[in-house]
């Protein structure tokens, strides 16, 4: 009889064991908050980016518009993870924010990127690693290392604003990882390894040079093609 009982007891416990490393209910819960956040920064990101170009900045306005894409292969990541632990069609809260001047706009957004890549995703990331969420720890770790890097980016393009200097005029987009390349892109993504002709091209607008306008002999005014950083693009794997 103590046997039997032994052998139950061990075979319950067990059974804990294997309920327990399986429950991601924490991570579940991760995701929805970083598809909040990203939802909400890429629709902040596309309202800066048009008020960028309404007050003659169009290069800032290419750098919202190539962070506000980072943002929406994000939340296609966070989407793809979430529906692997069972959640389908999460739908993200609706975001509000405020829209004020660019040089504004870029100072919010770098407290943003900075604390989600110093804070939030640290945080979630050592919940997915705790309950062995291997689909959701990767998108954590690329969204984590791309924030990083577009803070780095608001924080030229404040210096740009505020001192006078050369911007980037072209923004490269990983779109597996989300991570950006400004001006020159590498010929294998640094944090997942796409290759160059995959990465989604935003050029800024820029004036289209006319009669009045003094163009250096040998040179052509530059014509953009605009990505629509609205429309979530389809994350390769």
């Amino acid at each position: 009889m103590k046997k039997i009982f032994t052998f139950f007891a061990m075979a319950a416990l067990s059974m804990g064991l294997v309920s327990c490393g399986a429950s991601h209910e924490l991570t579940i819960a991760n995701l929805k908050a970083a598809i909040d956040g990203e939802t909400a920064a890429n629709a902040k990101y596309v309202a800066f980016s048009e008020r960028a170009e309404a007050e003659g900045l169009p290069e800032i306005a290419a750098l919202f518009r190539a962070t506000a894409q980072g943002e929406a292969i994000h939340i296609s990541n966070h989407q793809a993870a979430l529906q692997g632990l069972g959640v389908a069609d999460y739908t993200a809260v609706a975001p509000e924010f405020t829209v004020d001047s660019t040089l504004m706009n870029l100072e919010a957004a770098v407290v943003a990127e900075q604390d989600e890549s110093a804070t939030m995703y640290p945080k979630f990331i050592e919940a997915a690693q705790q309950e062995k969420a291997d689909a959701a720890l990767l998108s954590f770790n690329y969204a984590k290392d791309s924030e990083m890097d577009h803070s780095r980016l608001f924080k030229e393009a404040i210096a740009y604003i505020t001192t006078p200097r050369s911007q980037a005029t072209v923004y490269y987009v990983c779109p597996k990882c989300g991570y950006i390349y400004a001006g020159a892109a590498a010929e294998a993504c640094a944090l997942c390894g796409t290759t160059q002709d995959q990465y989604i091209v935003i050029n800024a607008v820029l004036p289209v040079a006319t009669e009045e306008t003094e163009v250096a002999e040998g040179t052509e005014a530059p014509v953009a093609a605009v990505a629509d950083a609205k429309t979530a693009t389809e994350v390769k794997k």
